[in-house]
């Protein structure tokens, strides 16, 4: 709350921060620039973390206050008072807790015992001047401080130390060194803190003296003493910074407080002392203790032991409230300093209640003033009544009872003359002014937590205290303000009364925008004004709009005579003036009400451009009184030629109405309708036109004319939204009257084009739905409609209305191929052609140019075609626009026809392909270098129709070739030309390995023998089309256009378009490729038969740069008998294969295991040479065996393993290479047993 001069403030030195006072003697701050510099840093940045002191520069005849002379007893002492108005000052300001004299004087100055004396000297006569007072004294030496030293290492200082306080009588905590040098802001803070431990001293032993006092005193005759020494010892502890003491001490003294008696002549005094210690106590609670809740606490208490009790002399109510506003709003000040150093506030507990109170009781202490003060003059500016008067000693006591005591009688004539005299003071404060000041601060709070109502009401109660203070203009600003809230709210009673003082405040300030503005909603259904009252108001609308002076209404409160004649002679000279012709009102928001309500709408959602478009606007009249517009217009916004402007109505016109409504004069709650139609632009075709406003002229051009705007449709009514629409069923209406409230708004309408005199059509040539990759013919037909005419232009735009969207939510594995295949394109593709040269997703024909001949278009269709590819599945909206004109007619006036094609996509086929082992058919998820395996294509038909594959191929991987073929493009032989159906499949197979075999060693990085690596093997691709159509070439699409005759014979082959092969293609599996020393093949037939030979031939394949040394062996079996080696030694050179042939005998029937081959590795490293393995004639070496003597080492070396895991990755390698069983079919009936040859 901002401070208000007011005999009723807190007294300065009670607000003032309680900071023992340190007094300075001995600094010439004018002549000596160190001591100023000494003295800045003293007393300038006073920062938190600093000392809690102040200092007093004292002058060398400085003055104290004298000392009064001490009682010995206080038995026969009756105090004439509490507290005395100069104590606190005193102790704040005058009287120092400790006097520090500073005094230049070295350790080595070479007049040391001159200076010594006159320091003495100088400490005597403070001591002199201190006498009785028990003040701390210090006395500080400024040194240089070159030549200051750490102390006890200077022993010339500890000696003239010691001579110091020995001639100053000081002990050893009163001397201090003070170096005046580079450091000198941290000799300054340590001085400081000695100083405060010297002023605690002195405090503790003022606490000790007043205690002392307490044994002496009795409660018959020195209640007040009781109260006096407890606030006293609070007011020492305060300085000595005990806080928790000091609250301690404080409350006693209000507890002594509330237990004096009071009587009609210290009634003042106890109230205003009991005042000053409740602000002391919640300032100490708020802001030290952080006891929040106990001071809230507190001050309840306080108001409750001081709210009903009536102080003093009836004539002096309005004491009694000017104190209680003052207790509200120092609290209230306290509160929010707590707040902002951190206390959290809440929407129930906060400083605005208590400003709010404040300004409750400022009220009540006006209106009291007014009562009671109206028969005395007020006292002039700035004159005290009292001067002259001898001032109290004591807080809160009459002028004319200084020097009693409580019980002693007062002169009946000097009371009166004082109460007339307190009457007269009180006459002359500004109360509007303090009640406002408080008020903004209380709305200020309520606006902070957010509590909207609350500032509304205290809003309100500013302007009615502006409007009692005359000042009408802020008045009307505030109520402006409120009125909209409550207008919003549906608050009708509050609206009326605010809206009744702001158009009182209106008139007086002769506002001629807001008197209109205010005079047209008080007429309307909302405002809760008395008919008298709203035919005076509607009087006063048509006198002003009529340059007539209005006049103040009857029924309108008392207003000084001043303020009628000063607004009567602005109205007049507004009248006069030829200035402010046209007064606009919106009637915007929150249920306002006006004269009249307007709904204008459009006929119809949409418009074509070769009719007129129609407008319907229906007026309510809401006035009581019959009323007469003058103009009724509306403002179309079109997106080309900006607002339109359509005279709907006219007074003293014929308008288009619906035969009832004649001219735009109403009586109340009568409904007409208004209708008028305007031309439509061509650029706006497409576009979307609004209705922006719709306004009433009330008034003629010639008068001061005012306009009603009501702006978007609907707005201005007097009902909102949330009103509920089947409660409007139970309105009553006359029968074959409009029903205002069934009207629907429609306030925007979309221009459309003529009506097209050309028709689209299509066709498909295939059956849909479309398959994702295919490139799906569409046929156009465009027509005439009626006779025959000439196109000199036509195009037809074909586009893509929006990304498709699959059931799923995401686009399979065939969408995703044909994204890889083209990451440039869009997701569907419109072309001209079967190709992928056009990857856009609209496309433009241009059949008939203006530059070209103008062709004749009567019962003719032209035809076209174009070609949709999706590359996802899903639906997507084709848009098929043509553009057309015809000759003679202008560039603008072309026309457009559209039709809307909805296409599906679906997944032609899947393809999943498998790496398969070759001796067992098993599944491969990685494989060795050199060793064949089987690529497996899996294809799956998902079409709704026959798909006929007519290619495939496989795209291997650098370093992958196809056994038998070579590597890169492999062309596939076994599906092509083969149909499936819905549901089928079909499969083929490719034989292929990675690396360069046994002959080469391939790429270095797969021929390592430590390379363990995972690569891709290629592509798998296939061809397909459609079944029912087969691929042929022709002419095609897009490429010209066809006219066909009325038979429907048609004039090109475009009908027949092909369909073109589409490719889909997936990448082959990914595979680990591993390297291995050696590879093994088995061939042996499908089958064999019992009793009869079947050969089987091993293939041995050495992968390394070095020699292989195995043993091999056969195991034997009872199904079967064989010819050949049982067991024999290799020796294999590198990059060699050796080949073994076993003839197998079968003696059982069915699936028979095979006979199990066997290697081992022989220890040792070959050296080349000899040939220890010896060989036969069923082995056959392959290489030249001279290279074994060019080639040493040992194959197997890289294998750094043991010799048993070597031997058991070899285990490892036959199993996985060789077949384990064979199909023996059992021997025909008489057919002869063929032994096995050898």
């Amino acid at each position: 709350m901002s401070p208000t001069p007011d005999s009723h403030d807190l007294p300065q030195e009670l607000c003032a921060p309680a900071l023992a006072p340190i007094g300075f003697t001995g600094l010439d701050t004018l002549n000596n620039a160190v001591h100023r510099a000494v003295w800045d840093a003293f007393s300038n940045a006073r920062t938190p973390e600093r000392a809690p002191i102040s200092f007093m520069l004292l002058s060398p005849d400085q003055e104290f206050p004298p000392m009064k002379t001490k009682r010995n007893s206080y038995e026969w002492y009756v105090p004439k008072g509490i507290l005395k108005t100069n104590w606190m000052d005193k102790h704040l300001k005058k009287l120092p807790a400790v006097v520090v004299i500073f005094y230049d004087l070295d350790w080595d100055d070479p007049l040391w015992n001159e200076k010594k004396q006159e320091c003495a000297s100088r400490v005597q006569s403070v001591r002199a001047a201190l006498e009785g007072r028990g003040c701390r004294i210090a006395v500080t030496l400024l040194q240089q401080a070159s030549t200051a030293l750490p102390s006890g290492e200077d022993v010339m200082a500890i000696e003239r130390g010691n001579a110091l306080r020995t001639a100053c009588a000081l002990n050893a905590k009163s001397l201090f060194v003070l170096p005046h040098g580079d450091h000198l802001h941290g000799y300054i803070l340590r001085l400081e803190k000695a100083f405060f431990e010297l002023s605690q001293t002195y405090y503790h032993q003022k606490i000790k003296g007043v205690r002392s006092h307490l044994d002496q005193l009795n409660r018959t005759s020195h209640h007040y003493l009781f109260v006096r020494h407890q606030f006293k010892m609070g007011f020492y502890s305060e300085l000595k910074q005990d806080y928790s003491l000091a609250h301690k001490h404080y409350m006693k003294a209000y507890g002594h407080l509330l237990e004096l008696r009071i009587l009609e002549n210290n009634s003042s005094e106890i109230r205003t002392v009991g005042g000053y210690i409740n602000y002391i106590l919640c300032r100490l609670m708020f802001l030290h203790l952080n006891f929040y809740r106990e001071a809230i606490t507190q001050f309840r208490n306080h108001i409750d032991q001081f709210r009903t009790r009536m102080f003093g002399p009836r004539e002096l109510e309005f004491e009694h409230h000017a104190w209680m506003c003052s207790q509200f709003g120092t609290f209230g000040d306290l509160f929010d300093e707590a707040v902002r150093r951190g206390l959290p506030g809440i929407q129930v507990q906060h400083p605005g209640y208590y400003y709010q109170q404040a300004a409750l009781h400022a009220v009540e202490r006006k209106k009291s003033c007014m009562e009671l003060c109206k028969d005395v003059e007020p006292s002039p500016p700035n004159v005290d009544p009292f001067a002259g008067w001898p001032q109290p000693d004591f807080y809160g006591q009459r002028p004319w009872r200084v020097g009693k005591a409580v019980g002693d009688p007062s002169d009946p004539a000097k009371e009166k003359e004082g109460i007339l005299a307190l009457q007269a003071r009180e006459k002359a404060v500004n109360h509007s002014s303090l009640i406002i000041s408080i008020l903004g601060s209380a709305i200020s709070q309520f606006k902070t937590y957010n509590c909207p109502r609350m500032r509304r009401h205290l809003v309100i109660q500013m302007a009615d205290e502006y409007y009692s203070f005359q000042d009408y203009t802020k008045a009307l600003a505030l109520l402006g303000h409120v009125l909209w809230e409550h207008r919003s709210e549906r608050w009708w009673l509050l609206l009326t009364h605010a809206l009744s003082r702001a158009l009182v405040c209106a008139y007086l300030t002769a506002s001629i925008q807001e008197f209109i503005a205010l005079s047209i909603e008080a007429l309307g259904p909302n405002v809760l004004l008395s008919q008298t009252r709203k035919a005076s108001i509607f009087s006063n609308l048509c006198k002003v709009v009529k340059r007539v002076s209005p006049d103040l209404d009857a029924e309108v409160d008392v207003v000084p005579v001043s303020a009628k004649e000063s607004a009567k002679h602005l109205w007049d000279a507004a009248a006069i003036a030829n200035n402010v012709p046209l007064v606009p009102v919106d009637m915007v928001g929150g249920g306002m009400a006006s004269l009249a309500e307007c709904r204008a709408r459009f006929s119809a959602p949409s418009l074509r451009l070769d009719e007129q478009a129609k407008v319907e606007v229906y007026v309510r009249s809401l006035c009581e009184q019959p009323v007469s517009f003058y103009r009724l217009s509306v403002v179309i916004n079109g997106p080309a030629q900006g607002p339109i402007h359509v005279v709907v109505a006219e007074t003293g016109s014929a308008g288009e109405t619906d035969g009832s409504a004649s001219n735009l004069s109403f009586e109340c709650g009568e409904v007409k309708l208004f209708t008028a139609t305007f031309p439509l632009d061509s650029r706006d075709i497409g576009k979307t036109i609004q209705i922006s406003s719709t306004s009433l002229q009330f008034g003629q051009d010639s008068e001061r004319f005012i306009i009603l705007r009501y702006l978007a449709v609907g707005a201005g009514e007097s009902f909102t939204p949330n009103t509920c629409p089947e409660l409007q069923n139970f309105r009553s209406s006359p029968v074959g009257k409009i029903r205002y409230d069934d009207v629907r708004p429609l306030g925007s309408a979309v221009v459309l084009p003529r009506c097209p005199r050309l028709s689209v059509h299509t066709s498909f040539i295939c059956d849909p739905p479309i398959l994702v990759g295919e490139f799906f013919p569409v046929r156009v037909e465009l027509a005439s409609h009626g006779e025959e005419r000439r196109l000199n232009s036509l195009v037809l735009n074909v586009q893509v209305a929006g990304d498709p969207v699959s059931a799923s939510g995401a686009t399979n594995d065939a969408g995703k191929d044909a994204t890889l295949l083209h990451p440039q394109s869009q997701k569907t593709i419109i072309s001209t052609t079967p190709t992928y040269l056009q990857q856009s997703s609209d496309l433009q024909l241009v059949l008939i140019s203006n530059s070209s001949k103008s062709q004749s278009l009567g019962s003719e269709v032209i035809r076209t075609e174009f070609y949709v590819s999706a590359l996802c599945p899903g639906k997507r909206e084709i848009s098929i626009k043509a553009l057309y004109g015809f000759e003679g007619e202008d560039e603008s006036e072309r026309e457009e026809a559209e039709t809307k094609l909805v296409l599906e996509a679906l997944d032609p086929l899947s393809v999943s392909v498998q790496i398969l082992s070759l001796g067992r058919l098993d599944t491969l998820s990685s494989t060795l270098l050199g060793e064949p395996f089987i690529f497996v294509p899996r294809i799956t038909s998902h079409a709704h129709c026959t798909l006929r594959i007519t290619s495939s191929y496989f795209n291997l991987a650098e370093n992958v070739k196809a056994v038998g073929v070579g590597e890169g493009f492999v062309k596939g032989n076994q599906m092509c030309g083969l149909e499936l159906g819905p549901k089928e499949g079909a499969t083929e197979a490719l034989v292929a390995r990675i690396g360069g075999g046994t002959t080469s060693p391939g790429r270095d990085d797969l021929s390592s023998p430590t390379a363990s690596t995972t690569m891709a093997t290629g592509t798998f691709s296939v061809c397909w089309v459609r079944a029912s159509k087969s691929p042929s070439p022709g002419k095609e699409p897009g490429s010209g256009l066809v006219k066909d005759g009325a038979d429907g014979s048609v004039g090109d082959s475009s009908a027949t378009s092909p369909l073109m092969p589409t490719e889909t293609s997936v990448p082959l599996p990914r595979v680990r490729v591993d390297w291995t020393p050696l590879l093994i093949e088995a061939e042996l037939p499908a089958h064999g038969w019992t009793r009869t030979a079947m050969p089987v031939l091993y293939r041995i394949h050495n992968c390394t740069h070095g020699l292989l040394r195995l043993q091999l062996s056969m195991e034997a079996n009872d199904a079967f008998m064989f010819a050949g080696h049982i067991q024999t030694p290799l020796c294999i050179l590198p990059h060699s294969v050796d080949t073994f042939t076993f003839n197998l005998y079968p003696l059982l029937s069915g699936l028979v295991a095979l006979p199990r081959l066997r290697l081992s590795v022989q220890g040792g490293r070959g050296s080349g040479g000899d040939d220890d393995g010896g060989g036969d004639s069923s082995r056959q070496g392959d290489g030249d065996a001279s290279k074994a003597v060019q080639i040493g080492g040992d194959g197997f070396a890289h294998w750094r393993d043991s010799h048993a895991t070597r031997q058991s990755q070899l285990r490892d390698l036959l199993d996985r290479s060789l077949p384990t069983h064979v199909y023996i079919m059992p021997q025909a009936k008489g057919k002869a047993a063929s032994l096995p040859s050898t």
